[in-house]
């Protein structure tokens, strides 16, 4: 009974009028700039897709998610020190670590409901009740996995799909980009033949590189309108479902034209271009993610707050400089951050125009090169129970007084 009153007694602290007005605007931040967006791009330009991904990677996950755990989880300990509270609050006959406990579990509560309240309303806003039919078939970065196995099936051009991409659909700059030590690729004996300037060799390109150019170049093929990505040699041995054989055997226009070419790459290459994901799909998968973010940073800064004098000024420089730029770090540098393992579990690419960052100046991959779902679950899972037992363990056996300069 006494570990319900604290967590009861810690929740009505939590939503009074000022925080909630907090609250409301946190949540309402990212689907406002959705619609700042949406009505300054031309309806044909706009894709709902790009502004979801880009909002919820820097607003959603990166700013309100991280923030609102610093907030909160810092000041389950450090506000009971300010207000000279904690004096009081450690004679209740309860054992310490069960105080901690249910102050964060409130805490984690209310961070959670926030993030994903700012996440649904940010859908809701970018994708106007669209259901599935509103996100765009067309590839993005996160959906090409394993690109170094990936490239050497299709140089092995074994099957009739890899041989009339790699032969016939690939541009050149895209084979040299793959296989710099070579000029004799495909094309380029053409190019000699007719007298024309031979490319110089270029500089070896990072994975994440030639995953951008494959996207940028599959979606160019998904969208020809005059060769079709179909053929019944094609795909004579696929398993290939006899509804989606009879769609793309139909000369099919636009978004249709778009979406079974999508479907057709992903039935000729399963394990390499992931399935496509509804709107639904999508708000899932963050749905899932945020809280398990909430509780790897909300355990970490009540860390911060049980070992440090001002925890609150050092969660939020850790934060927003540290949580900031390592994610972009190249390869295993990477590992080191907690937001690098909650993009491989929820990837959000950002548009086209910003693809050019720290990891191509390093020539690094994304996170997803070197970072499994497995180990992301692992390590934030890990990473949270660890956290959270040394803040209850420290708690327990650390006194704590009223900061004199606390007014």
């Amino acid at each position: 009974m006494s570990d319900f009153y604290l967590f009861r007694s810690s929740i009505r602290d939590l939503v009074r009028f000022k925080r909630l007005v907090v609250a409301f605007i946190l949540i309402s931040l990212p689907s406002l700039l959705a619609l700042f967006f949406r009505l300054n791009t031309p309806a044909k330009n706009y894709r709902a897709d790009e502004v979801y991904a880009y909002l919820s990677t820097y607003i959603v996950f990166q700013f309100i998610l991280v923030i609102l755990a610093v907030v909160f989880a810092t000041g389950s300990l450090s506000q009971e020190i300010e207000q000279k509270t904690i004096v009081y609050l450690l004679t209740r006959p309860v054992p310490r670590w069960r105080i901690l406990l249910a102050k964060f579990a409130a805490s984690l509560v209310a961070i959670i409901v926030t993030v994903c309240l700012a996440s649904v309303l940010l859908a809701v806003t970018t994708f106007s009740f669209g259901g599935a039919d509103s996100r765009s078939a067309l590839l993005t970065n996160s959906d090409l996995h394993d690109v170094e196995d990936f490239t050497n099936r299709l140089k092995a051009a074994n099957d009739p799909m890899s041989a009339y991409l790699w032969n016939e659909r690939l541009p050149l700059s895209t084979k040299l980009m793959i296989e710099p030590q070579k000029l004799d690729v495909p094309g380029l004996d053409n190019l000699k033949q007719m007298g024309g300037p031979v490319p110089p060799k270029p500089q070896a390109a990072s994975q994440g590189q030639i995953r951008r150019q494959l996207v940028r170049d599959f979606n160019d093929i998904m969208q020809d309108k005059e060769d079709p990505l179909y053929s019944p040699e094609r795909f004579a041995k696929a398993a290939i479902s006899t509804s989606l054989r009879t769609e793309a055997e139909t000369k099919s226009t636009g978004e249709d034209r778009i979406r079974i070419n999508r479907l057709l790459l992903e039935t000729a290459y399963p394990q390499y271009i992931t399935h496509i994901q509804t709107v639904r799909g999508l708000i899932g998968r963050d749905l899932l993610i945020l809280p398990l973010g909430a509780l790897a940073y909300g355990a970490l800064f009540l860390l911060f707050a049980t070992v440090m004098r001002r925890p609150l000024i050092w969660g939020l420089v850790f934060a927003f400089g540290w949580e900031s730029w390592t994610p972009s770090l190249p390869d295993k540098f990477q590992m080191v951050s907690l937001m690098a393992y909650l993009r491989t579990l929820a990837p959000h690419d950002k548009p086209d125009a910003e693809t050019v960052d720290v990891t191509q100046l390093f020539s690094g991959n994304g996170a997803g090169e070197v970072i499994s779902n497995l180990m992301a679950w692992s390590v934030l899972l890990g990473a949270a129970l660890i956290f959270l037992t040394l803040a209850l363990s420290t708690f327990s056996n650390r006194e704590y007084v009223p900061r004199e300069d606390a007014e």
